[in-house]
């Protein structure tokens, strides 16, 4: 795929991938298996239990469901989740629209 004239690495990724609609792909996510999750570009933890815990990103929440479910690290904006991982679903933040 040709680079458009002015058209930056991270941008001619978007346009590859039809990711036209987001404008920040700083957030990383790394599922090892079902058992542990690196959410990097994590602003902070909305919501901690054992069966769920929502993590606030750059422009979504993320929701991770499961069962025993522990932060086993939180530095550097990353977030280190272990526990039985059964689904991640992600929601539109409302105050970045």
């Amino acid at each position: 795929m040709k680079r458009k004239e002015g058209e930056s690495a991270r941008e001619k990724l978007k346009r590859a991938l039809d990711l036209e609609g987001l404008s920040y792909l700083g957030d990383l996510l790394e599922l090892r298996g079902t058992h542990e999750l690196d959410a990097r570009g994590c602003e902070g933890i909305l919501l901690y239990s054992e069966t769920c815990i929502k993590l606030s990103m750059k422009k979504y929440v993320l929701n991770i469901e499961g069962e025993g479910l522990f932060c086993s690290s939180y530095l550097a904006y990353t977030v280190r989740v272990r526990g039985e991982i059964a689904s991640l679903r992600f929601e539109k933040r409302e105050d970045k629209k």
